[in-house]
């Protein structure tokens, strides 16, 4: 990815990290949450994971809409994700980067441990700000 479209990826990134904290997201108040428009946040968290064209090989792969990007992001909310590290609240940069959403969506826990470990793994992930892939996914011949 280019200089410029990094640089544009990450301030599409921050801005709707910190539109979901201050307005949806914890400690955003009963005020905040009844203003915060959920379908236009999964939006624009749809948009920004298929901004990276290295994305969407693995959004074409799972098949990822809409509807499972929401359900995947509650479950890394619930599963301990919800929580900024280095710069990146996990739940929204998980899918962001094509090595973290390959994980998130290559991932079947069964369990509230697995589900914690998935937690643990991305939050290591960034707060190391590492770039290795988590998982080794078989896309199969592209074409």
């Amino acid at each position: 990815m280019g200089l410029i479209k990094s640089i544009r990826k990450s301030m599409k990134l921050k801005k709707l990290s910190n539109h979901y904290i201050s307005n949806g997201g914890f400690g955003g108040g009963v005020v905040s949450m009844m203003q915060f428009d959920q379908e236009e946040f999964f939006d624009e968290l749809y948009e920004l994971m298929v901004f990276d064209h290295g994305n969407r090989v693995v959004v074409d792969h799972f098949k990822i809409d809409k509807e499972a990007l929401e359900e995947k992001f509650q479950t890394l909310i619930v599963s301990g994700c919800g929580m900024s590290v280095r710069g990146h609240f996990v739940a929204i940069s998980a899918f962001a980067f094509f090595q973290t959403l390959e994980y998130v969506f290559s991932s079947k826990p069964e369990s509230r441990d697995e589900l914690h470990l998935i937690a643990f793994n991305l939050v290591d992930w960034f707060g190391e700000g590492k770039s290795n892939r988590l998982v080794e996914v078989n896309y199969g011949v592209l074409t």
